[in-house]
């Protein structure tokens, strides 16, 4: 018994129930990724006592809007009738995203390992990868208007391929190897392609965005500049989006007057309107429920597309408050961290 006990220790159950997690999550493999999100939040009370609670001290701004948010989803979720798509709902929303996050930050591991998770991730994303590839395989003739989903929902996969392209730029830059070098740069221009047939005007514009802060962050003033120039071109690709094929989506963003008549403008507006009319509690907790939909002017829609709308919509004001705060928390936290640990890239990623 002793000898199995000096050969399981907490660090070796969170790399074993960490690995697990992550392969099933990106399996999409259904409820079983939250039996090892479960096993790693027990795991993480462990550290949490062990540590006497250090880290939760040092971290009590990003714990206590957490908890805030938490506390008032909870409220929300119990004015409304229990059902099962809601209690589903609730649980990803709460427990297996706030709650996950709030205990992983306990979790450790040591720092050899961390040049393990990268790598890891891009393994498990190959089948993503691939799905998408396949979906232009075969929708081939008609790609001028069809938008690739990757065997899933084309918002959702654009969403998870956006965040690989980030791991892969990121990647180019963090190892110095060229064989590693070469494969990212590979493994990026396949995820920009992927993103591009996707046609989502989220991920369009996010990722110049995205990397002009990323300057920002790493060059300083400097880095001005150069986001300067990545909103220039992002600017410049919605304005002439409608002759440059695949980008013709984004011109329905180009001016006033066409986001106007977009759909999306209208359920943005329906959206609002109904948090005015209940400010204190919205509509009530989403029903995610296609039996259900929102009734909309312009269509019947399972979700305003949009999360902040749509939890005032849907939960007021308070709970959209508290749910920016502790985004806002999260996003100091990732920058305090970064730039303590400047020298050290790899944790621009998992630096909680």
């Amino acid at each position: 018994m002793i000898k199995i006990k000096e050969k399981i220790s907490l660090e070796k159950l969170t790399l074993i129930s960490g690995f697990l997690y992550i392969f099933f999550l990106m399996r999409r493999g259904g409820d079983t990724k939250f039996i090892f999100a479960l096993a790693l939040m027990v795991i993480s009370l462990f550290f949490i006592y062990k540590d006497k609670g250090r880290k939760i001290i040092e971290n009590k701004g990003l714990y206590i809007s957490g908890l805030l948010y938490f506390s008032l989803l909870t409220w929300s979720f119990s004015l409304n009738e229990i059902t099962l798509d809601r209690i589903t709902s609730y649980l990803g929303m709460g427990l297996y995203s706030v709650i996950f996050l709030l205990l992983g930050i306990n979790l450790e591991i040591k720092e050899k390992y961390f040049k393990y998770i990268i790598p890891l991730i891009s393994f498990f994303s190959l089948g993503s990868l691939y799905r998408g590839l396949q979906d232009i395989y075969l929708h081939s003739s008609k790609l001028s208007y069809y938008r690739i989903s990757g065997k899933t929902y084309t918002t959702i996969y654009a969403g998870e391929i956006g965040i690989y392209f980030f791991i892969g730029l990121i990647s180019i830059f963090i190892y110095k190897k060229w064989y590693l070098k070469l494969g990212y740069t590979l493994y990026t221009v396949i995820t920009l392609v992927l993103v591009y047939f996707t046609k989502s005007r989220n991920a369009m514009l996010m990722i110049p965005l995205t990397i002009g802060v990323l300057l920002i962050i790493k060059y300083g003033k400097k880095g001005l500049l150069y986001f300067s120039l990545v909103l220039a071109l992002a600017f410049g690709l919605v304005k002439y989006s409608s002759h440059i094929s695949g980008f013709k989506r984004l011109s329905t963003i180009s001016s006033v007057e066409k986001i106007k008549k977009d759909a999306r403008y209208e359920i943005f507006k329906e959206g609002i309107q109904l948090g005015l009319k209940n400010p204190l509690t919205g509509v009530g907790f989403k029903e995610y429920n296609r039996k259900n939909l929102i009734e909309t002017k312009v269509e019947k829609v399972s979700s305003f597309h949009n999360i902040y709308i749509e939890t005032f919509a849907t939960q007021g004001i308070l709970n959209l408050l508290a749910y920016i705060i502790f985004i806002a928390f999260i996003f100091i936290k990732l920058l305090k961290k970064y730039f303590k640990d400047r020298d050290k890239k790899i944790l621009l990623l998992w630096g909680y």
